[in-house]
C-alpha cells in the first residue's frame, strides 16, 4: 500500500504486515509527513495516556486525508485506558499483527470511496463536518460520545475533540449539529445535560436552598401531626429538654407509635442564616466553572446524541462537495429543485413512505418510473447529461404536488413519488409526461430510435 523503498525507515520503528506497514511512534516529535507518508497505519506506544493522546491530536491535525484518517492502534501496555482506547481502532501487538492488519485494510477501503479533492468550505464549521463526516465514513459505525468526567460536556466525541483546544466538547457539538441540520446524519439519543446558561458547562453543583436569602445553611424538620388534638408542629416543639420521647406541647400527651398516635405528613425548612421558615426549599445550580447561580429551571437542557450517516451524507463524503455558507452539497442534477433529491435520498424517502402508508386505511402514495429508451449518451458530453438530467427532473416536479418526490439514477432513468394520489389523477400525469418527455427529447435531442415510456404502480401493493 505504500512505497516502502521511498523512504528507509528505521526497522525499531516499522513493522510489515500482510502488506500493511506500521509505524510505531513514541512522542510527538516523530508525528511528520515524512514518517506518516511512508507507513500505512499507526501504533501509539508512548510511556503515558497524556502523551498518546498528545500523539493522537498530532495525527488528526495533519492536514491530507490520508494522514487524519490514518488507522491508529495501541501497543497493548495502554489499552486499560477506556477513553484512549475508545479513540482509536484497536490494539496492536507487534507480534500479533493479523487482525490490525485486516482492519487496516478495511479502513482503507473505505477511505479509497471518500472524493477529497473538491471537498471545500466557506462555512467556519465546514471543515470538521467534512473531516468527522469522512472519519465516521471510513470506520463504518456511528459517533458515539464517550463519557469524560474531566470534560466540559461531560462527554468528549471522538476524532472531533482532537480539534479543538478550550471549551472544545461544545464546539464539537457545534459541528455535529450543522451536519444533523444538513441532513447528513441520523442520531440516536444518548443522554440529557443541563448546562450553566453563561458559560455551557455541565460541572454544576445542584443545591436546596433558603427561599428568601438563597443561603444553602437550611435544616430540613419533619412536621408533627398529633392525631387526639389534631396539633401540628415542627418535631422539635414535641421534644423536651432532657425528655424522653415526645410530648404533645399542646395536651402534653406523650406520642408513643407512629401511625397510631401521630404521623409525619410533611417537613419544613428553617434557614441558620436569616431564619426563615419554608417548606419547600428553592433548588439551584451554581456552576463550577464560572460561578453562575441560577436557578434550575434557567438551566439549557442538551441532549447528546450517536450520529451516523444518512444516504445524503454518504453520498457527499464520495461524490465530493462544495461547502457554502449554508453547508450544502456540490450541485447533482436537480438538487437546486425544490423536491428533487439525489437517488440515494429519494430512496430513503421511499421506504419511509411505505412505513407510513402501511399503517394507514387506504393507502394512496404511487411510485413512477420514467424510463428514456435508445438515448445515445456516449455521444453528449457529461455536462450536457447534466443538464438533461435537471430539465427531466424540472418537468416531472412540475406536474407533482409540493410533498412529492423526484430522483434520476443517470440521463436514462428516473424514480417519482407521489404521496397522495387518486387512481384518475395519477393516470393523467403519467399520459402528459408521457407525452411532454417525448416531445422534449424529440425536438431538442432529434435523435432517431428514442421513446420514452412512464410506468406508474401503487406503492403498497
Amino acid at each position: 500500500m505504500v512505497n516502502l523503498a521511498a523512504k528507509a525507515l528505521s526497522l525499531d520503528r516499522t513493522y510489515h504486515y500482510d502488506g500493511i506497514t506500521f509505524g510505531v511512534i513514541r512522542n510527538k516529535r516523530q508525528v511528520h509527513p515524512a514518517f506518516l507518508e511512508n507507513i500505512d497505519a499507526v501504533i501509539l506506544q508512548s510511556e503515558s495516556v497524556q502523551e498518546a493522546n498528545e500523539i493522537l491530536r498530532e495525527v488528526r491535525h495533519m492536514p491530507k486525508a490520508e494522514d487524519y484518517l490514518k488507522p491508529i492502534f495501541l501497543h497493548p501496555h495502554l489499552a486499560k485506558d477506556k477513553l484512549l482506547s475508545a479513540e482509536i481502532d484497536g490494539v496492536a501487538d507487534p507480534n500479533q499483527l493479523q487482525e490490525a492488519a485486516e482492519k487496516s485494510k478495511a479502513i482503507y477501503t473505505q477511505i479509497g470511496k471518500v472524493k477529497v479533492d473538491g471537498n471545500k468550505s466557506q462555512h467556519p464549521d465546514g471543515d470538521m463536518l467534512l473531516k468527522a463526516s469522512q472519519f465516521i465514513f471510513s470506520r463504518k459505525k456511528p459517533l458515539t460520545p464517550l463519557r469524560d468526567r474531566n470534560a466540559k460536556l461531560h462527554y468528549r466525541f471522538p476524532f472531533l475533540t482532537s480539534f479543538f483546544e478550550e471549551n472544545g466538547e461544545q464546539k464539537a457539538l457545534n459541528v455535529l449539529r450543522l451536519g444533523e441540520k444538513q441532513g447528513w446524519f441520523n442520531t440516536k439519543m444518548i443522554d440529557k445535560l443541563h448546562l450553566c446558561p453563561t458559560c455551557e458547562s455541565a460541572h454544576s453543583n445542584l443545591r436546596a436552598t433558603c427561599t428568601k436569602c438563597r443561603s444553602v445553611n437550611i435544616q430540613e424538620e419533619d412536621l408533627v401531626h398529633h392525631f387526639p388534638c389534631a396539633h401540628i408542629a415542627p418535631i422539635s416543639d414535641f421534644e423536651k429538654e432532657g425528655g424522653h420521647g415526645l410530648h404533645c406541647p399542646k395536651c402534653d400527651k406523650a406520642l408513643r407509635h407512629i401511625g397510631n398516635d401521630y404521623d409525619k405528613p410533611s417537613a419544613i425548612y428553617n434557614c441558620n442564616d436569616c431564619h426563615h421558615t419554608f417548606q419547600q426549599p428553592e433548588y439551584r445550580s451554581l456552576c463550577i466553572d464560572c460561578g453562575e447561580d441560577v436557578p434550575i429551571e434557567k438551566m439549557e437542557e442538551t441532549s447528546i446524541y450517536s450520529y451516523e450517516l444518512t444516504a445524503k451524507g454518504h453520498s457527499a463524503i464520495q461524490n465530493g462537495t462544495q461547502v457554502n455558507g449554508n453547508l450544502s452539497v456540490q450541485k447533482q442534477p436537480g438538487l437546486d429543485e425544490p423536491g428533487v433529491f439525489e437517488f440515494d435520498v429519494f430512496k430513503l424517502l421511499v421506504r419511509k413512505e411505505v412505513a407510513k402508508q402501511r399503517t394507514s386505511a387506504q393507502p394512496k402514495a404511487m411510485v413512477g418510473q420514467v424510463k428514456i429508451d435508445g438515448l445515445p449518451l456516449q455521444n453528449y458530453s457529461e455536462d450536457m447529461q447534466t443538464r438533461l438530467s435537471e430539465e427531466v427532473c424540472s418537468i416531472i416536479k412540475s406536474y407533482l404536488k409540493p410533498a412529492d418526490a423526484v430522483s434520476s439514477n443517470g440521463a436514462r432513468t428516473y424514480y417519482f413519488m407521489l404521496s397522495d394520489a387518486e387512481k384518475n389523477s395519477a393516470l393523467q400525469i403519467k399520459d402528459v409526461l408521457t407525452f411532454n418527455l417525448n416531445k422534449l427529447i424529440s425536438s431538442n435531442l432529434r435523435t432517431k430510435g428514442t421513446n420514452v415510456q412512464v410506468e406508474l404502480e401503487p406503492l403498497i401493493k
